[in-house]
């Protein structure tokens, strides 16, 4: 990443840095609500 002022003159500075996912996030499954009833 590098980032950059807008002074006279311009200073800028950069840095690295890494990510790691360690888990993945499985969306979850909803059942349906026995609550709602069916309209006809």
């Amino acid at each position: 990443m590098t980032v950059t002022d807008n002074g006279t003159p311009p200073r800028s500075a950069s840095r690295s840095f890494r990510v790691t996912v360690n888990e993945i996030d499985n969306p979850r499954c909803l059942s349906p609500s026995a609550s709602k009833a069916s309209r006809n």
